[in-house]
C-alpha cells in the first residue's frame, strides 16, 4: 500500500488553453515528484487535457454542476446543488484524501456544507481575482459562510488577502511558478507577443487602436496575439479594417507554446483589465523578454519591476501603453537591459522557492 500522503485537486475543467489550467497541472505535478499521490477530480463536461498530463496522476471524472444554470427553479436547482454535493462527498470518501485542493467556490462550499473538511485538510486555491467574479446573493452567502471554516484560502498576491481576510479567513500567499528557466536566446525578432484569452477582461480590444499607431510608424514591426475566445472575430474584422492584414498576427494557442514565441519577441505587452497574477508575464521574463502591463487589480506589480525590467502603465491608459511600447521599440539597449534584468529578478517564481510556500500548507 502507498503510504504517500494523498492530495486531490477539484477542477472545472483541464481541457482549455488558459492559464487556470496549466497552473493546476503544473502544481499537480509538483507535488507528484515531491512523492505525493495526486488525483484530480474533473467536475465538468470534459475528461481532455490540452496540457500533457503525467500518467502517474490519476483522473476521474464526474459531470456535476451543483444547480448552476441549467434547467428548473430556484428551488429544484438547490436540491439538485444538494445532491451533487453528497454525491462528491461520497467519491472524494472512497479517494481518501489527506488534502483537497478546491480551484472554484462551489467546491470548496461543497466541501464545508457536507462536513468533508472534517475529515480532511481543505484548501481553496483562487485563481481570479475575487472582484471579477459575479455570484448570485445565495452563492455569496454560501462563500462568507463556508470559507472562514476552511484550513486556508490560496490567493496569488499579498492584495487579494483583503477580500478574505475581513470574514475571518486563514490566507496563504503563493503565486504561480516557472516549470524551467530556459537560455536566453540572442535571435530576437522585432516581433511584439501578447498571449491570452480573447476577451474583454484580457483588454485585447484595445490592441488594434494602439498597434495601427505604433506599427504604421515601425513597420519592420509586427504584433503577435496567441489566443482564441469570443472577440476573436470581432478581431480580425478591425484588423482587415485598419489594414494590419500579416502585422497584428492572431494565432491559435498550441502546446508548448509555438517553439521559439517567447524568445523571438523583443516586447510582451499585457492589456488585461483585472490580472490576478500573470503566468504568462513570468514566462516572458524568464525568457528575458521585457514587459509592459497596465497597472490594474491585482497581479502585474507583483511581477514587474516598473522601470528595471519592464513598465507598469497606469491603468487603461492607451497613450501611456503606447508611448512605452514606442520607447522600448526605440531602445534597443534598454530593450537588452530590461531582459537581462527580468531574466534575474524572476528566479523568486521558480519551482524550488514556490515549493515552500506549497509544503507548509501540505505538511
Amino acid at each position: 500500500m502507498n503510504s504517500a500522503k494523498h492530495i486531490i485537486w477539484l477542477c472545472s475543467g483541464i481541457h482549455l488553453p488558459g492559464g487556470t489550467e496549466r497552473a493546476n497541472l503544473n502544481a499537480a505535478h509538483l507535488m507528484l515528484q515531491k512523492g505525493y499521490r495526486v488525483t484530480i477530480v474533473v467536475l465538468d463536461e470534459s475528461a481532455g487535457s490540452f496540457y500533457p498530463l503525467d500518467p502517474q496522476i490519476n483522473l476521474v471524472h464526474r459531470k456535476f454542476f451543483f444547480g448552476i444554470g441549467g434547467k428548473g427553479n430556484l428551488i429544484t436547482r438547490k436540491i439538485s446543488m444538494l445532491r451533487e454535493f453528497y454525491k462528491l462527498k461520497r467519491l472524494l470518501i472512497e479517494l481518501k484524501p489527506h488534502v483537497i485542493i478546491a480551484t472554484d467556490y462551489p467546491f470548496a462550499v461543497a466541501c464545508v456544507v457536507t462536513g468533508l473538511h472534517r475529515k480532511s485538510r481543505v484548501l481553496s486555491w483562487e485563481h481570479h481575482h475575487y472582484g471579477w467574479l459575479k455570484k448570485s446573493w445565495f452563492w455569496n452567502k454560501m462563500i462568507r459562510y463556508a470559507y472562514p471554516r476552511l484550513d486556508s484560502v490560496i490567493v496569488y498576491n499579498k492584495d487579494e488577502t483583503a477580500w478574505f481576510e475581513k470574514w475571518g479567513c486563514k490566507t496563504m500567499v503563493i503565486p504561480n511558478f516557472l516549470t524551467e528557466l530556459p537560455t536566453i536566446n540572442s535571435e530576437s525578432q522585432p516581433l511584439i507577443l501578447t498571449v491570452g484569452w480573447l476577451i474583454e477582461r484580457k483588454g485585447v480590444d484595445m490592441i488594434p487602436a494602439m498597434a495601427e499607431k505604433i506599427l504604421d510608424k515601425h513597420p519592420q514591426w509586427k504584433w503577435k496575439v496567441i489566443g482564441e475566445g469570443e472577440l476573436e472575430k470581432q478581431l480580425r474584422k478591425e484588423i482587415a479594417e485598419r489594414g494590419l492584414q500579416n502585422r497584428l498576427i492572431i494565432q491559435k494557442p498550441e502546446h508548448p507554446l509555438q517553439a521559439n514565441d517567447y524568445q523571438q519577441a523583443s516586447v510582451y505587452v499585457m492589456t488585461s483589465r483585472q490580472e490576478p497574477f500573470g503566468l504568462v508575464l513570468i514566462e516572458a521574463m524568464s525568457n528575458g523578454v521585457p514587459c509592459i502591463a497596465y497597472n490594474c487589480e491585482t497581479g502585474p506589480r507583483h511581477i514587474i519591476q516598473d522601470n528595471e525590467d519592464g513598465y507598469l502603465v497606469p491603468a487603461f491608459d492607451t497613450s501611456a501603453m503606447e508611448y512605452c511600447i514606442l520607447k522600448m521599440i526605440k531602445d534597443a539597449g534598454l530593450r537588452k537591459q530590461f531582459g537581462i534584468r527580468a531574466k534575474s529578478n524572476v528566479k523568486k517564481f521558480s519551482a524550488d522557492a514556490v515549493w515552500l510556500k506549497w509544503k507548509i500548507l501540505l505538511e
